[in-house]
């Protein structure tokens, strides 16, 4: 990549792991990935986690797990390109977050159904947020995304395109119509009597 302001340190941007970047890098308010993806917070439940019963993955693949996210940890802390996430949001880390998930799942299944299910839904209405609004550079970083759709309502970023561009106004009330008809068309479809559906085999 091109040069920046971090290339002149150590080689070529690689230093030793830095703490202030391995903390941006778990807990930062613009690029932190447990505050990007809180429901991963779950993998610090360390004792629900090592019971045999709430295990996805067998007790080898779990230390695989948390020895290749350590690693990736401190690989994206001694990289200083790293710090480049500032205005861009969560990146370089996102690889390990399908495997910690392997972890979390079996958390989840621990959990009282009710808590699970809350727990789910506000994970996926943060990530929702976080989807629709992007600009994580300014005041409180990933917080801002779910200030402004909570305050402002659904948006759509193709749809805030085209009223930048003068295509349409009033782009909230136009993502609103369009989630409410693709919501009706899913459950239409998932209603609809198919051939072959329920259908069990021979």
């Amino acid at each position: 990549m091109p040069a920046t302001e971090f290339s002149g340190y150590g080689f070529s941007g690689m230093v030793l792991p830095q703490l202030d970047l391995l903390w941006d890098t778990a807990f930062g308010f613009r690029f932190g990935l447990f505050i990007s993806a809180p429901i991963l917070l779950l993998v610090f439940a360390v004792p629900l986690w090592l019971r045999r019963t709430a295990r996805l993955i067998a007790n080898r693949e779990t230390w695989f797990v948390i020895l290749f996210t350590l690693a990736f940890f401190l690989f994206s802390s001694a990289s200083q390109y790293g710090r480049l996430q500032f205005n861009s949001g969560v990146r370089y880390i996102v690889p390990v977050t399908p495997f910690l998930f392997l972890i979390v799942a079996g958390v989840l299944l621990q959990l009282p159904s009710r808590l699970a299910i809350i727990l789910g839904v506000v994970g996926t209405y943060w990530s929702w947020c976080l989807a629709m609004y992007r600009d994580v550079e300014q005041g409180w970083g990933v917080f801002e995304s779910l200030i402004h759709i909570t305050t402002e309502g659904v948006r759509l970023p193709w749809l805030m395109t085209f009223e930048r561009l003068g295509y349409i106004h009033n782009a909230t009330w136009w993502s609103a119509c369009v989630l409410v008809v693709s919501g009706a068309c899913v459950w239409v479809l998932w209603k609809m009597k198919l051939p072959g559906r329920g259908a069990t085999n021979q």
